[in-house]
C-alpha cells in the first residue's frame, strides 16, 4: 500500500514498437485511478500521467 492507503500496482513493459522499456505505476486515489508511466520514449511521455474517473 502507498502512503494514501490505496493499493499500488507496478509493472514493466518491453515495447516491440519503439524498443524502449516502460515502467507503469497505477494507484487509486479517492474515486480516481492514477496511472504514471516512466519512460525515455518521447511519444509515450506525452501521455505519461493519466487520471481516470
Amino acid at each position: 500500500m502507498n502512503k494514501e492507503g490505496d493499493r499500488l500496482t507496478e509493472f514493466t513493459v518491453n515495447s516491440n514498437l519503439c524498443g524502449f522499456v516502460h515502467k507503469i505505476r497505477g494507484s487509486k486515489k479517492g474515486n480516481k485511478i492514477i496511472v504514471d508511466i516512466e519512460t525515455p520514449c518521447a511519444k509515450v511521455k506525452k501521455i505519461s500521467h493519466m487520471e481516470v474517473p
